[in-house]
């Protein structure tokens, strides 16, 4: 194969406005056994029906134990909701974590909209150059992506545009890369058919932000199945499934059912596609908590069809290190070998 290709998958996760938050608890400093030291909690007043006041975040200092605190809001009927509350210790090792944490003014200000999209894209992006660049759940409109990709560097794009702060896709790319058709499923996928330079055939990139529940998750497996492209095409599949299919996929909570992920497997058989893998942490996704309250899986996925793998046989994919989201970014670069080339890269969610 001639020319490297790089893709990364990456993502973005803020709570809802309307039914979560977190608060970051500066403590005392911890004594020299923390394992025997009391936490307090000050009491808290949050007015719920004042969006502003919905963050919550002070960010203890290094040398600082803070706790975590989730709150849900729960409906009753009431001009008073209550609040269900959940605090959570932070180790030594999570408060180091914060140092890259961003602070939200409020809740209005997320995803690819907020100020701090750019500076934190740019900076994957001039560490990884890639070629192709697609963000999931952007939360953000068409606007917004018109003036945000010739920020990045990128020459065109194409978008699903958000529902409110819902949903969203922005796929990006740089010259030579041509744009040959552009076709969507919205709002959950995006199929783009490139030109990776003159010589090159084309190629089919498809980026997939898979809904959550179970019946939704069928539908799309099967409405893929029934539209699937030509075998002919190299072909690269890559985003959040939203799927374990085993149970080395996950750590944690409740083991996965006998029939689960079934649709999709059967939609990956269907269209002869190839899990590519990866190198890095397994996991690549975590539901932020502690001890045996904490979840991963790997739900970030890239695959590919046969054609792809004759045209590109030194694929590889990456993990890269989770930093702005609760999912890490994915890389797909076609040939590690050759260095810098080019990359398609995708983002989930505004930043993954």
């Amino acid at each position: 194969m001639k020319e490297g290709l790089k893709l990364i998958l990456s993502q973005q996760i803020v709570p809802s406005p309307s039914d979560y938050g977190t608060a970051f608890l500066p403590l005392e400093p911890p004594p020299k056994i923390p394992s025997t030291y009391l936490m307090q909690f000050a009491n808290i007043h949050i007015n719920l029906m004042e969006t502003s006041s919905l963050l919550v975040a002070l960010i203890p200092q290094k040398e600082v134990v803070g706790a975590a605190l989730d709150f849900n809001y729960v409906p009753t009927g009431n001009l008073v909701p209550k609040i269900k509350l959940n605090a959570l210790p932070l180790s030594m090792e999570d408060v180091w974590a914060m140092e890259k944490l961003h602070l939200w003014k409020d809740w209005v200000d997320i995803g690819a909209a907020s100020k701090d999209f750019i500076p934190h894209a740019r900076e994957v992006i001039n560490t990884h150059h890639p070629e192709v660049l697609i963000l999931l759940e952007t939360k953000a409109n068409n606007k917004c992506a018109s003036d945000t990709f010739k920020r990045l560097g990128f020459d065109d794009h194409r978008t699903i545009q958000a529902d409110g702060l819902k949903g969203g896709i922005w796929i990006m790319w740089k010259n030579p890369a041509v744009l040959i058709d552009f076709f969507t499923e919205p709002p959950h996928v995006v199929h783009a058919l490139f030109k990776f330079s003159p010589s090159s055939e084309e190629t089919l990139v498809t980026g997939i932000h898979a809904p959550s529940t179970t019946k939704e998750k069928n539908k799309l497996w099967n409405d893929l199945q029934d539209n699937a492209p030509p075998q002919d095409t190299p072909r690269l599949v890559i985003g959040d499934m939203n799927e374990i299919t085993q149970q080395s996929e996950k750590v944690g909570g409740r083991p996965i059912a006998n029939n689960q992920g079934r649709a999709y497997g059967e939609w990956v058989e269907s269209d002869r596609l190839i899990d590519l893998n990866f190198n890095g942490p397994m996991f690549t996704w975590n539901n932020g908590q502690d001890g045996l309250n904490l979840i991963r899986e790997r739900l970030d996925k890239a695959l590919a069809n046969a054609k792809w793998m004759e045209s590109y046989p030194n694929t590889h994919v990456f993990h890269l290190p989770r930093t702005y989201s609760d999912h890490c970014p994915i890389l797909v670069d076609s040939n590690p070998l050759k260095g810098r080339g080019n990359y398609p890269f995708r983002c989930k969610e505004a930043w993954l």
